[in-house]
Order: C-alpha cells, then structure tokens, then sequence
C-alpha cells in the first residue's frame, strides 16, 4: 500500500494552481499522471493551510478557496492531520536538519512520509531530496 502513495507538497500546489509559475506545466503532467495511475495522493492540513495562505496572497480568495474545496473533497487525496507523536518527529527533524532553512511543515511533512513509509513527493522543494525523497517531477 505505501509504495502507491505520493506525497503532495505546498510547492506543487502553488505550482500547479498558478499558472504563472514557472513549473506550473511539469507539474500538471506529473499530477495528471498520477492521477491516473493507482497513486493516492497525501498531503497535510498544516501544507494546505500553507498552500491557502500563498494561494490567497498570490492570486486571490477565490482560488484559495476551491484550492481547499478541491482538496477537501477529492477521493484521490487524503489528508493527514497533524497529532502530537508527529508533531514530536517534526520537531526532532527541525533540530536534526537545523542547518537548512527547513519549516516547521516540511519537518512535519517527512514526519508523515516516514511514518506513512512514504517515499516520494510531488513538490518543487529540494528539502525533500536531501531528507532522502524521490522528488516528482
């Protein structure tokens, strides 16, 4: 079961909603792809929240709100909320990784993927990589 599963980062979200960015079309294809393949897709309240507030900032409340909508009510997507054991192997990743500019969400991001015993990311972000993900694209 955790090999079909990919974890979605805020970078793909942002990229894939704003098609302004400059991966915006990589990202499409290896979303729409994984889509429809077997892959669940995982992500986190705290990246959604991440995504909504960019989302908002960089286009416009609209977006940000069927951004969350979409998201909410995908069955391709499930959501992973944030407990207090992950919040503790977040916090521990934080120190480990403290010499890269890692954010709280990305720590409790591979808190997640290890948990989940994911191993790749959809995601733009090179902390993936370095915390030793397979980044998409």
């Amino acid at each position: 079961m955790a090999t079909s599963q990919v974890y979605v980062d805020t970078s793909a979200w942002i990229a894939l909603v704003d098609k302004s960015e400059r991966r915006h079309k990589d990202v499409s294809d290896a979303y729409r792809k994984l889509l429809r393949g077997t892959q669940m897709l995982v992500t986190s309240d705290l990246v959604l929240a991440e995504s909504q507030i960019l989302l908002r900032r960089r286009l416009n409340f609209s977006a940000a709100e069927t951004f969350l909508e979409s998201a909410n009510t995908s069955p391709s997507i499930e959501i992973i909320f944030l407990d207090h054991s992950l919040e503790q192997v977040a916090k521990e990743l934080l120190k480990k990784f403290r010499d890269q500019e890692l954010s709280f969400t990305d720590a409790a991001s591979f808190a997640i993927m290890k948990a989940r015993r994911i191993h790749r990311a959809l995601t733009l972000d090179q902390h993936f990589q370095l915390a030793g993900f397979k980044m998409i694209p």
